[in-house]
């Protein structure tokens, strides 16, 4: 059963699929991609889809390694289309861990294709949200998180500016980004599309109702929420900025991310443990950020 394909832009094809078969999302353009696979049991009546939409797949983009999202990947892949993974996962069979190729609901063997488009190369993929007062937008990867603006009353002229002001912060580093996935916020307008295509950057909207779709960003707000904003008493405009300022230091820097092997997104140094000392006057620094709210740990120098 198709889901609300005629409010979806003419470049987007979506499927819907009972439970506990993984839905279809296919991108169409000079290089169609195909979002998940489905069980490997359901490969044919996937690729018979696909062909009945566009001419041949580029890319293969896997959410995940379960065997309801890749079991077609194998008969796609031998026809020329790539595989691409999230970090964890490219990591993991670029390792030949076993468990890379993970089960969900059903005991269906998966092909083990292996992933030709990691996410840790190629061009990225930015997220955008509106979070109330403040606007952030993690890119991927490494999932650096970029503060474009601040407002208590955010309109579409605002975050048409801050997309302005993020490609400038970006500056260089902006052809780096060949996709921008957004909501359906009336907020973004035309004209907030339009600043980033002026970049060779190509907005997708998200399906309606689906907020799963752009994950990074949702997963950011929650973040940002449970680790400073719900303990924090923000006074003002000038104060919101100061702390989130702080926060977005630590986070892009400091803080240890599961979903890149437990590196940060702007190492400043080599990461390494903090290992037992014999010498006396070795010992460990605590730094405090936001007033204590967030401690860092270094060896003293």
């Amino acid at each position: 059963m198709n889901l609300d394909n005629e409010r979806l832009p003419s470049w987007v094809t979506w499927q819907r699929r009972p439970f506990p078969d993984a839905n279809l999302l296919l991108l169409h353009g000079r290089q169609p991609a195909l979002v998940d696979t489905r069980f490997v049991g359901h490969a044919q009546e996937t690729a018979a889809w696909v062909r009945a939409h566009t001419a041949h797949v580029a890319l293969v983009v896997n959410t995940h390694w379960h065997a309801d999202h890749v079991g077609g990947n194998a008969l796609l892949q031998a026809t020329g289309a790539g595989i691409a993974a999230g970090t964890p996962d490219a990591h993991a069979l670029a390792r030949r861990d076993p468990a890379a190729a993970k089960r969900s609901t059903s005991t269906s063997p998966s092909p083990r294709t292996p992933s030709t488009n990691p996410s840790t190369t190629g061009r990225s993929f930015a997220s955008a949200t509106p979070t109330g007062k403040s606007s952030a937008r993690p890119d991927t990867p490494p999932r650096r998180v970029h503060l474009a603006g601040i407002t208590a009353h955010p309109t579409g002229a605002w975050v048409r500016q801050a997309a302005r002001n993020l490609l400038m912060d970006l500056d260089e580093h902006a052809h780096r980004f060949r996709f921008l996935i957004r909501d359906r916020d009336a907020k973004f307008t035309t004209g907030f599309d339009a600043v980033f295509a002026a970049a060779g950057i190509e907005t997708v909207k998200i399906p309606p109702r689906a907020p799963r779709a752009n994950a990074y960003a949702e997963r950011w707000v929650r973040t940002v929420r449970a680790e400073c904003l719900d303990w924090t008493l923000v006074w003002n405009r000038h104060h919101l900025q100061r702390v989130l300022g702080s926060y977005l230091e630590h986070y892009n820097t400091a803080r240890p991310h599961r979903g890149i092997g437990l590196e940060v997104p702007v190492p400043i140094g080599a990461l390494r443990a903090v290992e037992p000392s014999t010498h006396p006057d070795a010992r460990v620094e605590r730094v405090d950020v936001l007033g204590g709210l967030i401690h860092e740990y270094r060896r003293a120098a």
